[in-house]
């Protein structure tokens, strides 16, 4: 055997030797019994979150108003988000291989402790690879791995707990909304502006951009803003002033030294011109209740009708046209709840029409809806000759695709 078989030989022994002892001192321990886990803790009757890291220390505390942190008020569903995934315990996956805490991120971990009727407490690194976290539990100098959510979860930064609703209400519960104008929407049994049906759509997401509000950072109030006046159905009462300063909308209730930077959406709701939150609805009716679908362009007529053996719609008139389920649905949908953009002033006079649209409903009941010439984008419509709308050409295409095959 030549001497260069021998080195090669031996090479090849020394790299199994050395993977082998390699293999071993990174293997996991062998598991003796079962692994520990991190105690069952009820969110409802934990009282509180500490969080350190870095010298940074962050308490959450429940109160009788609910969370908090720093003196204000804490988000709900950032503390939940830490609390949930304890109320069933936390076992540990595995043991992962000795080494350094570097390794694992554990030689700046986040201390979690969780106080109440359960108490909690362990030391959070790294995520895993294959998924779960390094972490480390009191009297133990084992590393395991464990699912316990992101560790973007448990930052020590208070500005991740704060609670960033302006208001912190349900849209639903909103009764009163007074503008800066001086219009007055009011919900009874729909919305009503200054006294008269007001565009439901509308109002019903101006309650929701009011009531789920939530701002991205703090900052001094100004001394002047818009005032919204809003009034509850439980009976509070509160105004919400709205201003922008050079980097963007703010949100604030009055009395308040601090404002939220928000979205500058809700300050154009509020700037609306007047007329804006006024009933623009042309068509409505339950969709359920629609059985058949005429189209009249000219002298041309198409009818679809809905079959009750299968809910699908066939062409009844010219008999083999092909339709489109879905496309015929969308025409419904949007045929039974068409608001126009804008309304022509009272009294405009009625344009030609060559088109007409109507949904038969069940109980001999119809709705029928007229199309006009096109100006630009958009397209006059009106089911009734008094409330001619501009409704958008795009609109118009969605409302022709049940006879579009």
């Amino acid at each position: 055997m030549s001497t260069q078989w021998l080195r090669t030989g031996a090479l090849v022994v020394w790299i199994a030797l050395f993977g082998a002892l390699d293999w071993a001192a990174r293997r996991p321990p062998a598991q003796e019994g079962p692994l520990p886990a991190i105690a069952a803790v009820d969110p409802l009757q934990a009282t509180e979150v500490t969080l350190s890291q870095g010298g940074q220390r962050l308490r959450l505390t429940r109160s009788e108003e609910g969370w908090r942190v720093g003196g204000a008020s804490a988000d709900p569903a950032a503390v939940q988000g830490l609390l949930l995934p304890l109320r069933l315990g936390v076992p540990m996956e595995r043991v992962a291989p000795a080494g350094s805490p570097a390794w694992y991120g554990l030689d700046d971990p986040v201390e979690v402790q969780v106080e109440g009727a359960t108490a909690a407490r362990w030391w959070l690194g790294d995520p895993a690879p294959g998924g779960g976290t390094y972490l480390r539990l009191p009297g133990d100098d084992r590393v395991f791995v464990a699912h316990l959510g992101g560790r973007w979860r448990y930052t020590a930064d208070p500005a991740g707990f704060r609670d960033q609703r302006v208001l912190g209400r349900r849209p639903e519960a909103l009764a009163e909304v007074q503008l800066p104008d001086g219009a007055r929407l009011v919900r009874g049994e729909g919305w009503t502006v200054d006294g008269h049906p007001a565009d439901q759509p509308r109002a019903e997401q101006l309650a929701a951009d009011l009531a789920g509000l939530r701002g991205s950072a703090l900052v001094s109030a100004p001394g002047e803003g818009l005032p919204v006046a809003l009034r509850w159905g439980d009976g509070l009462e509160q105004v919400l002033l709205l201003g922008e300063d050079s980097a963007g909308a703010l949100a604030w209730v009055e009395g308040a030294s601090e404002a939220w930077r928000i979205s500058g959406r809700l300050l154009d709701e509020v700037r609306r011109p007047a007329g804006w939150w006024d009933d623009h609805q042309l068509l409505g009716f339950e969709r359920e209740q629609a059985r058949r679908l005429i189209l009249e362009q000219g002298a041309s007529r198409v009818v679809l009708a809905l079959s009750a053996a299968d809910s699908s719609w066939r062409a009844v008139e010219p008999e083999g046209l092909a339709v489109e389920l879905r496309e015929a649905m969308a025409t419904v949908r949007v045929l039974s709840d068409l608001h126009a953009e804008a309304l022509l002033p009272a009294g405009s006079p009625l344009p030609h029409s060559s088109e007409r649209m109507t949904a038969e409903l069940a109980g001999g009941r119809s709705a029928t809806l007229f199309l006009g010439p096109e100006e630009g984008e958009w397209v006059l419509a009106w089911s009734d000759p008094q409330r001619i709308g501009r409704i958008p050409s795009a609109t118009a295409r969605a409302l022709r695709r049940a006879w579009s095959r």
